[in-house]
């Protein structure tokens, strides 16, 4: 028969202002907060609910048992914890991310039907049960995880292994039940892979990679068969990365709340007299800072590699970053480091930023034109380099004098050393403040 529009049983009104919602979900405008607000939180259930059962019709598909999937969904909202980050709106707005890659990227051309199935599970249980710290920190705090998983992909293992264990336990959770013991085997590869791919440390050398296939395969569906696993990895790689790629005013709702969540960490870590991870150190963290580091570094080459794929990519979500990047560095040059504690949102911009969204290819070429820093991130790997984002680079971009070319000689610090201790930083926090 027909399939319930929600998970549970709201009144009328309720259904109406949800449904509205979720209305647009497969646009990279869409906004996670408005539903969040519209359901009260319940918001991972909701999505997920819409996105499996109404968008893409897999729950049918596979004759899942709805009352099945309804309990799974109560039990995962349930499951993330309560962090400023890393709960279940962020889950949603990946899963939401994740989905706009599949339906207006186009990436689904790529996936059969399992493989749609595993990546959107996978995206609603990537981050199950975190706790709002890093991998460094359970590392550094030898926590209970740490010692679970000797140190290895600490969160991402957690993640992976709460939901297989609990649908292991508990019949009425497992939405596996209905699949071929082949196909059981074959999704629970897929999801532990691409949840395992969401670890930072791995960041820099899976980029290599990607590109490199993407290189040899061009983007005839036909030619990826062999390889559509690191197509689902790197699918929900650049989703759980995606908030700084967002229209401003949710990029910056959700740098606002990692930065929260690092603090937190850094406040736990000045008092356990554990080394204070970086941007972890509410003292010394610049917010424009953090996402300039992050957008140029990370971001951005993550999302040009995948615009060579999905051609929507180059069209859709890198101008949206491009013009991001331009409001954060008017935001720091407007904004000495002291005052960056207070919300972005509020902060004037001293000049009007281009909105005009201007191709990644122009914003390549104005940075061609400045003087490289000297060392590059993998040179500054090996020699612990300080100069991972040179002064003369930050500041004569925009030909800043004095003061900002002073802040920024911080933010070379704030990038300082090895690309090791950087990408294990961002392993918890996936907005990554690099």
């Amino acid at each position: 028969g027909p399939q319930a529009q929600l998970p549970y049983e709201v009144e009328g009104a309720t259904q109406d202002r949800i449904l509205q919602a979720l209305e647009g979900c497969e646009r990279w405008d869409w906004s996670i907060f408005r539903l969040h607000h519209a359901c009260e939180g319940r918001v991972l259930e909701v999505l997920g609910w819409h996105i499996l059962v109404t968008e893409w019709q897999l729950p049918q598909k596979f004759h899942m048992n709805p009352k099945t999937l309804q309990n799974w969904l109560e039990y995962v909202q349930n499951t993330y914890e309560t962090t400023p980050y890393h709960n279940a709106t962020h889950a949603a707005d990946v899963l939401q991310t994740v989905h706009f890659m599949l339906k207006t990227a186009q990436v689904d051309k790529f996936l059969t039907d399992i493989e749609i199935f595993s990546l959107l599970v996978a995206a609603i249980v990537h981050d199950l049960g975190h706790d709002g710290r890093n991998n460094l920190y359970h590392k550094n705090a030898v926590t209970e995880r740490a010692i679970m998983f000797n140190d290895q992909g600490i969160q991402e293992n957690y993640h992976a292994m709460t939901i297989f264990a609990r649908m292991k336990e508990h019949a009425e959770l497992n939405i596996l039940q209905s699949f071929s013991t082949a196909q059981y085997i074959e999704i629970r590869r897929l999801m532990i892979s691409v949840i395992l791919t969401t670890d930072m440390t791995k960041h820099f050398s899976f980029l290599k990679d990607f590109k490199n296939e993407v290189e040899k395969k061009g983007t005839e569906p036909s030619d990826w068969t062999e390889s559509t696993e690191m197509i689902m990895q790197f699918i929900l790689h650049a989703a759980d990365i995606s908030n700084p790629a967002k229209p401003f005013p949710v990029a910056s709702e959700w740098t606002e709340r990692v930065l929260a969540e690092f603090f937190e960490q850094g406040d736990q870590e000045k008092e356990l007299g554990l080394p204070i991870s970086p941007q972890c150190d509410r003292d010394k963290t610049s917010r424009a800072a953090s996402q300039i580091g992050f957008i140029k570094f990370i971001v951005m080459p993550t999302f040009e590699a995948l615009g060579g794929l999905l051609p929507k990519i180059q069209s859709i979500c890198q101008p949206e970053l491009v013009k991001n990047l331009e409001n954060w560095y008017v935001i720091a040059e407007s904004c000495p480091i002291a005052a960056q504690g207070s919300f972005v949102k509020n902060v004037k911009p001293t000049k009007k930023v281009d909105n005009s969204g201007g191709s990644f290819g122009r914003a390549r070429s104005a940075e061609a034109q400045t003087p490289k820093s000297p060392t590059s991130f993998e040179e500054g790997s090996k020699n612990g380099g300080r100069q991972a984002m040179s002064e003369e680079d930050s500041g004569s971009r925009r030909g800043w004098k004095g003061k900002a070319s002073a802040q920024f000689s911080n933010l070379s610090q704030s990038f300082s050393g090895s690309l090791k201790v950087m990408t294990s930083v961002i392993g918890g926090g996936k907005n990554g403040q690099v």
